[in-house]
């Protein structure tokens, strides 16, 4: 057992047991809120248990709480390394730590763990440099059927899922009916990454729970599955843990901290959701991939796959997602085929409660030759968003975007008087809707 014996006085001496716990038996790190990290093959892992650990260990049947208490107040002047970052250089890190090493992707070589990168994550995959996924491929071409430009597109999102961050500031939808592998695929994902890597909030629970973005610090992806339909009244949040800046967090019972989140969110749906954000913003991050096959075992003329033996090719996915990753970061941008780009105009076109109006609402007509009164067309508009669920736009912004389809706004002279009305649509009021 080490002396922790002043040399001089031959006291006991609290600093020499806080240095002691600092570095054995491995590095403890310090990320920038103040909380402790302890090095275990290859990251360092957030432990609040392993200053007792360490101390209890170090000094055995003479451990006291009073003497651990003067070794963490010692501990808080002791030089240690500090891990994770409150945000990522270029946006995105060019390593990712593996079972037998740190994989450079840009480079595509291994080398060996070091405690100098202050690594929070790792991926639970060991590296195999001639792996190759035949079983993936074959089940990927059952989901996608041949789309080769749809299946180098999926590549590209894997090996973007496995890195760590989010410079593209991109959102993940997988969309289909069921039973057509967005199940398999995100447990796939998940297993890549392992269940300390990802956060599972959903895009619900972001937008509505003020603690819930602080789940994503640390994290490379947030994956949620059986995305509610549910109206999303203000998504705000989505653009800002997506934008590249730091935002502030809470835990629950725990102190207010500033983070740049680089978690790519990626969620899966059966049906769209609806949203009242349609800005520019909104749109861009938003990337969809529709699942457009049933793969079910007992589909006529499908392969029966194993999903343990897809899972038995992961090392061969993470060499050609990386593939798929040098291409896309080469690129600077995601090309989406044309069935992805469908899928998306697709989800915002039904997921704008503004267009729905227009389309479901039969007390509405479009056309050069209709007009009717602001104030009735506003009426029909905030009745129907009312009795379906949806928080209505104001007067201004809904003018907005009538004019982005062509209607004008006039003051005709009606009965001595000059009236606002819209050119280009006429509403239908009756006692019942109004």
């Amino acid at each position: 057992m080490p002396s922790f014996l002043h040399p001089e006085t031959g006291r006991f001496d609290a600093t020499l047991l806080a240095d002691h716990i600092a570095h054995e038996p491995s590095k403890l790190g310090r990320d920038f809120a103040g909380d402790l990290y302890e090095y275990r093959d290859g990251v360092y892992v957030r432990d609040s248990t392993v200053v007792t650990r360490r101390c209890a260990k170090a000094l055995g049947a003479s451990y006291t709480k009073n003497i651990e208490s003067q070794a963490a107040a010692h501990l808080l002047n002791v030089d240690l390394p500090e891990v994770g970052l409150p945000e990522l250089p270029r946006g995105y890190l060019e390593h990712i730590v593996l079972e037998n090493g740190v994989y450079w992707w840009r480079e595509d070589r291994l080398t060996p763990h070091t405690e100098m990168l202050g690594a929070l994550t790792k991926l639970p995959i060991t590296h195999d440099a001639i792996a190759l996924p035949h079983e993936f491929k074959a089940w990927l071409r059952v989901v996608f059927g041949d789309d080769e430009d749809m299946l180098r597109h999926v590549w590209e999102v894997i090996g973007y899922l496995l890195m760590t961050g989010n410079p593209l500031q991109k959102i993940i939808l997988l969309i289909g009916g069921g039973g057509d592998g967005k199940g398999t695929f995100l447990r796939l994902i998940r297993a890549m990454l392992s269940k300390v890597n990802y956060s599972s909030v959903s895009l619900h629970q972001l937008v509505e729970d003020r603690f819930a973005s602080s789940s994503l610090y640390g994290k490379t992806a947030n994956i949620s599955g059986d995305l509610s339909s549910k109206f999303l009244t203000d998504p705000q949040i989505l653009k800002e843990i997506t934008g590249g800046d730091s935002i502030s967090a809470s835990r629950k019972h725990g102190q207010a901290f500033e983070f740049v989140p680089y978690a790519v969110p990626i969620f899966a749906a059966n049906e769209f959701f609806r949203t009242s954000d349609n800005s520019y913003g909104w749109r861009r991050r938003w990337m969809v991939i529709e699942f457009p096959n049933k793969v079910e075992n007992e589909k006529e003329g499908a392969p029966v796959f194993d999903e343990s033996i897809l899972h038995d090719d992961i090392p061969g996915i993470f060499n050609e997602a990386m593939e798929g990753l040098r291409r896309l970061m080469l690129r600077g941008r995601f090309a989406p085929p044309a069935a992805a780009r469908e899928a998306t105009t697709r989800m915002h076109d039904e997921a704008d409660p503004f267009l729905t109006w227009l389309d479901e609402d039969d007390a509405v007509t479009e056309g050069p030759e209709q007009s009717s009164p602001k104030d009735d067309v506003y009426r029909a508009y905030t009745t129907w968003c009312r009795r379906n669920g949806y928080t209505a736009m104001a007067s201004g912004p809904l003018g907005q975007r009538l004019k982005q389809r062509g209607v004008t706004a006039t003051r005709p002279r009606i009965a001595g008087g000059r009236v606002h009305y819209y050119q280009g649509i006429s509403v239908v009021l009756t006692p019942g809707r109004a």
